[in-house]
């Protein structure tokens, strides 16, 4: 086998003790004859790291300049290929860890060796990008309490279930649940019971989906009049040490509110449920809305309830985590993640959020990559303001404002009139909570007084809005810009 390959810059070749070379790394550098002495010092530490990764190996290091093939010995295995700028952190230092990660998923046989785009599909694996730090916070919390997790859409919080379903700690074993269509207790009952003998027992193994779906909705009509019993029971008897992962259950909420008295029957069942001891778990997702629509269903033990459970809320990733990512990512499309580039990118989108990021890489893609373009720090604006805020990514937020129109505050506006002015005023900059609120009461001069609050509360949810030191501002740059090109869909 004969590769091609028109790249300067160093390989490791990692022999075996015959001297048969068993994998190969290249590491892309521009102009590698006159390359900076940076880059020679970072070659000369991933020298003795690969070392450390093999140490049962010997390692050969070649410089390898503008070949167009690779024969002999080290034309197996196909190498993988990294451009150095990919290995230098946002402080221009050499990010070790990440190199280290590569090496050990080389060394594993992996096939993959770096997070790839998960938009519209929940990531997984190597996918979900390094939250391993928060991760951990929710298996220690886990020792002792139920949890509910927060934060806006499009953060990852499925994505975050997945990693606890598919890498369990503390002898748990999780079931995840997607609450989002259920509207009443039954169809919880059911849909949980049934997920259970199916995921946990694995009783429908050799049953079509079909024959699954059926028996469901034969036992879901036979706890008609008797789910709370059926609930406790069910629950009473665990003998596992069961993690219920309950998505969208926010999304269950704005069901219930349909029918109050179904609602307070539910979370009355719940809390009973979690006051029984045993080493259950439940971690219920959605957003900090959980709060405000359980506020709106008037429970009237909301505080016992709350005190269940500890929140936890699912923050942007760090600078350093953002600028990693997007290396990363332009890496995948074939770019090399000059420090330019990424900073532009981080710049433009603002709180290092992953959709987003994935977002913009993906159009500079479709807009520079894809056209056979050079990318610059001029076409990144222009991918910005054309592609990203433009109507061909209409489909990536119709959500957020067909969401906003189905607002509702007081019985008295839904949508809120105020919502469209508070906005367009964020758009310019942040603001104090009096100019805010002054814009509040001339839009609603006869809202109840905590109206504003719920309002807020439900922007900062869905809409990225913060409040910090007295301020409110949008958290996302991309959001922001988005508002303010698009404002026309608040009328």
């Amino acid at each position: 086998m004969v590769i091609k390959m028109k790249k300067e810059g160093v390989l490791f070749g990692i022999q075996d003790k015959e001297g048969n070379v068993i994998q190969n790394l290249f590491i892309e550098i521009t102009d590698f004859s006159k390359t900076n002495i940076q880059h020679k010092d970072i070659v000369f530490e991933m020298y003795k790291m690969v070392e450390e990764g093999f140490p049962d190996n010997e390692v050969e290091l070649l410089s390898i300049f503008d070949l167009e093939r690779l024969e002999g010995k080290f034309a197996l295995p196909e190498p993988a290929i990294f451009p150095i700028e990919l290995f230098y952190d946002k402080d221009a230092r050499f990010n070790k860890r990440l190199f280290k990660e590569v090496v050990l998923k080389i060394k594993q046989g992996e096939k993959d060796y770096l997070p790839d785009f998960s938009l519209g599909v929940i990531a997984r694996g190597m996918d979900f990008f390094n939250q391993e730090d928060f991760i951990n916070q929710l298996w220690q919390v886990l020792n002792t309490d139920h949890i509910i997790l927060v934060a806006p859409r499009r953060f990852g919080k499925t994505s975050l279930l997945y990693q606890l379903l598919d890498y369990p700690r503390e002898d748990f074993l999780p079931l995840l649940i997607d609450l989002e269509g259920i509207s009443d207790g039954q169809s919880f009952t059911a849909e949980v019971i049934m997920g259970y003998r199916r995921w946990i027992m694995r009783a429908f193994d050799h049953k079509t989906e079909q024959e699954i779906n059926n028996e469901k909705q034969t036992f879901k009509e036979s706890i008609k009049d008797s789910w709370e019993r059926v609930w406790l029971e069910f629950y009473s008897g665990l003998k596992e040490k069961i993690l219920f992962l309950f998505d969208e259950f926010s999304g269950m909420l704005e069901n219930l509110i349909k029918n109050k008295t179904e609602a307070h029957k539910f979370l009355s069942v719940l809390k009973e449920t979690l006051s029984i001891p045993n080493q259950t778990r439940f971690i219920l997702t959605g957003s900090i809305l959980i709060h405000r629509l359980i506020d709106e269903i008037e429970y009237e033990d909301k505080d016992g309830f709350y005190s269940l459970f500890k929140k936890e809320q699912l923050l942007p990733l760090s600078d350093n985590d953002g600028y990693e990512l997007t290396q990363i990512l332009l890496s995948r499309i074939g770019i090399k993640p000059e420090e330019g580039f990424v900073k532009k990118i981080g710049h433009l989108v603002g709180a290092p959020i992953p959709y987003f990021i994935q977002l913009f890489v993906f159009e500079i893609e479709k807009g520079i990559i894809r056209e056979n373009k050079h990318l610059t720090v001029e076409g990144i604006e222009q991918v910005y303001q054309e592609r990203l805020l433009g109507i061909e990514s209409k489909t990536y937020f119709r959500h957020y404002y067909e969401r906003l129109m189905s607002y509702r505050v007081s019985e008295f506006y839904q949508p809120f009139p105020g919502i469209k002015a508070i906005f367009e005023e964020l758009t310019r900059g942040q603001r104090n909570e009096s100019e805010i609120k002054g814009i509040f009461k001339e839009s609603c001069p006869v809202a109840p007084a905590d109206d504003f609050d719920k309002l807020m509360a439900y922007l900062e949810d869905e809409f990225y809005i913060k409040k910090a030191e007295g301020n409110y501002m949008f958290t996302s740059n991309l959001i922001r810009d988005w508002w303010l090109r698009h404002s026309r869909y608040l009328g």
